[in-house]
């Protein structure tokens, strides 16, 4: 029933505060409500050509910013222009908001996926408290990130900016570098 709020974070990902992102969730929480579709922005410790970016634009009530572009991982020149220039956060791939406002949206980018996804469900098992969906038709689903789908096309995005120990874990060589830095 209603419409739920929706937290999702990728489990490649190292978060040294916490506390900081829950922070940051909270601040969330109203724009999601209101209908936004909400990402949290790494503060960028330097240039990195390893991460996309959000550019963020006009305040919204104090609590985020409306994104004004996602940029795909820029070369290191354009990084440290992003940098200099400010309102650049890296894509930390975190995303919040109402189930309605994401699949409003995401009909309305994308309807490929949600047909597939809603017939996934629609076909799925069940045994106890699991769900399976229906293997067949989801893989006919085409495997676009969030970010492509719904995000970078939607009206009603917002990105809030926090600083919270955030690393990317999906290669071996920052898996590495994480382990280094303890």
């Amino acid at each position: 029933g209603g419409s739920p709020l929706l937290l999702v974070l990728p489990s490649d990902h190292a978060i040294r505060e916490p506390a900081l992102l829950l922070e940051a969730v909270v601040k969330g929480v109203e724009a999601a409500k209101e209908g936004w579709l909400v990402t949290f922005g790494v503060e960028p410790h330097g240039p990195s050509p390893h991460y996309g970016y959000i550019r963020g634009g006009e305040m919204l009530e104090g609590r985020a910013c409306k994104v004004d572009a996602f940029i795909e991982k820029p070369d290191k020149k354009t990084a440290r222009h992003f940098i200099k220039e400010g309102h650049y956060y890296w894509n930390s791939g975190i995303f919040l908001f109402s189930v309605k406002s994401y699949l409003e949206n995401l009909k309305a980018q994308n309807e490929t996926i949600y047909e597939a996804s809603h017939s996934a469900v629609a076909y799925a098992s069940r045994l106890q408290n699991s769900i399976f969906l229906n293997e067949k038709i989801f893989s006919a689903c085409p495997a676009l990130s969030i970010d492509y789908a719904v995000m970078e096309k939607a009206s009603k995005c917002a990105v809030i900016p926090v600083s919270m120990g955030w690393r990317d874990l999906g290669t071996w060589p920052s898996l590495l570098a994480s382990l280094l830095r303890k």
